[in-house]
């Protein structure tokens, strides 16, 4: 758990840092997520990293392949221009595209990248799944609640 302290003058402390009400506010009531996220850090420390192994936030346990830091440094030298800008909501096209082609060639089945949708992880992919479930399931009731989800899921 942080510890912080509060200077009258200028706000909360967090280990020599300044930072607002609100912050320190939002740390003291972290999600039950974030606390077995440090939780884990707390056990690395106290047990060892090699006997614990903490999945809480998808955080990987090895290292990336080297092929991999390959392809993460041709695309960050890449000189195409906005190759580091916000992409679509979907995910890039082309990406997109590449995946659809290697669903094909799994399956056999005629993917597009219009079937295709990325997001930031496992917990953003489900959260759209079961949306879109719950939209079909109960499409009034989605409508009628519209304001009510958007604030559950910003």
């Amino acid at each position: 758990m942080r510890s912080y302290s509060t200077t009258p003058a200028v706000g909360p402390i967090l280990r020599g840092v300044i930072v607002s009400r609100a912050v320190t506010d939002n740390l003291a009531r972290a999600s039950w997520i974030r606390r077995m996220f440090e939780e884990g850090a707390r056990l690395k420390q106290e047990r060892g990293a090699d006997k614990v192994f903490d999945f809480t936030l998808g955080n990987p346990e090895i290292e990336p392949p080297p092929a991999v830091l390959a392809a993460a440094r041709r695309v960050l030298d890449s000189p195409e221009p906005h190759r580091h800008a916000y992409m679509p909501n979907a995910g890039h096209v082309a990406v997109r595209a590449a995946v659809a082609k290697r669903l094909r060639a799994a399956t056999g089945l005629p993917y597009t990248a219009g079937h295709v949708l990325m997001t930031v992880g496992a917990g953003a992919a489900l959260n759209t799944v079961l949306l879109i479930i719950a939209l079909l399931a109960a499409p009034a009731y989605i409508w009628l609640n519209k304001e009510s989800l958007r604030a559950s899921v910003a």
